[in-house]
């Protein structure tokens, strides 16, 4: 086959993690080959509920789903859940039904699983299960919560023809879940490496939303430490979240005696990012759940960021030898290794010099593009 079409289904909104990655990846993929064209499919989710107006925040050309995702569905009231649980499952599986009519007329189907809503596992199911004339590609960004609290569906991940993890660790979690390995390939997360600005780096920073997921509840208690023993810090955080994430942080960090000690900077620009990327003393990747791989930490990596991380998922993968990581939910820990990180300057320059250079050696879009266009064309051949 000469030339072949790609139906990429994914977030396409700014600034999210998996729509930044789909976008520098098509980017990326049109530029290295004139043979491949691609189609962004994409849809509604429960990130639209904070984009206002939404047309500024989503990236151009794209085939729209246009679909409901019925927050109203959402309730306190614990004996009405499973009923509308069960309602917004059917309508993901009717999402994906929709997904597979705008890619009709595409050869590959390559779908970028995060870990939930529009893009999660229900979603995939009838793309998989579904007897289709296409290859079709999963990449997982993160696991669904189906992943474990429904295994028996992971196998069904075996119907695909590759499926793309970004770390050795996911692989082997992968593996777990009963995947074959002829059918797993590992392509580690890309990264645009940005201009060093020579920047003074004097604030400790937070990228993302101020979640559990994402770590925050740890954060709050190292800092409550870190007060109880005179040590002068703040986090600043940076990233899209909405006013009620804002508020439940700043409630516990009151509970904590610590809201004194966050400073809150929103939603910036791409190029915004990379400078405070670089005013950051280290920046905090502190998720207690295994990831297959994280903007945060490439991106940080290609700005010279030092980075404290937790000690799991693909982090170790990235980071330069020496790094410091941590346990996860050990606030005691996660105190000490801050302090240890503000009092070495040497280290912090060293791990900021190796982890940029890592990012230009392994993690440029050019190279994340050419193993996913190796990838379009052996199973294209049936390899």
């Amino acid at each position: 086959m000469d030339s072949f079409k790609v139906a990429m289904i994914s977030c396409w909104y700014k600034n999210i993690s998996m729509g930044n990655y789909t976008y520098n990846l098509v980017k990326q993929l049109r530029k290295k080959s004139s043979k491949v064209e691609i189609d962004v499919v994409t849809s509604n989710c429960i990130c639209s509920r904070m984009y206002s107006p939404k047309n500024k925040f989503i990236h151009k050309d794209f085939r729209f789903v246009s679909f409901p995702y019925l927050f109203s569905l959402e309730t306190e009231r614990k004996w009405l859940r499973p009923l509308f649980n069960l309602i917004q499952v059917a309508l993901q599986l009717l999402r994906g039904l929709n997904y597979l009519k705008k890619s009709k007329d595409c050869h590959i189907i390559h779908y970028q699983q995060s870990f939930s809503y529009s893009f999660g596992m229900v979603p995939l199911l009838p793309i998989l299960l579904i007897p289709l004339p296409k290859r079709i590609i999963v990449t997982i960004h993160s696991l669904d919560q189906l992943n474990t609290s429904l295994q028996f569906l992971n196998k069904i991940y075996n119907d695909a023809d590759r499926v793309v993890v970004h770390s050795s660790s996911m692989k082997k979690t992968a593996l777990q879940m009963g995947i074959r390995d002829s059918k797993i390939q590992i392509i580690p997360h890309g990264t645009l490496i940005p201009k060093l600005h020579g920047l003074k780096r004097n604030v400790v920073t937070f990228f993302g939303e101020p979640i559990k997921r994402k770590g925050m509840p740890l954060i709050l208690r190292a800092l409550k430490i870190l007060k109880d023993r005179n040590v002068k810090m703040a986090v600043h955080i940076y990233g899209i979240y909405s006013e009620a994430e804002k508020n439940a942080t700043i409630s516990r960090a009151r509970q904590l005696g610590v809201e004194d000690r966050l400073v809150w900077g929103g939603r910036l620009s791409e190029e915004d990012f990379d400078k405070k990327m670089q005013e950051s003393i280290f920046t905090l990747v502190v998720y207690p759940y295994e990831i297959s791989g994280s903007s945060v930490l490439t991106r940080a990596m290609s700005n010279a960021t030092p980075v404290l991380a937790s000690d799991m998922g693909g982090n170790p993968d990235y980071l330069p030898l020496g790094s410091v990581l941590v346990p996860p939910n050990d606030p005691e820990h996660l105190a000490e290794s801050m302090i240890r990180l503000l009092q070495d300057e040497t280290l912090r320059k060293r791990l900021g010099d190796e982890g940029r250079s890592r990012a230009q050696k392994s993690f440029s879009w050019n190279a994340v593009a050419a193993e996913t266009l190796r990838i379009y064309t052996n199973v294209l051949k049936g390899r």
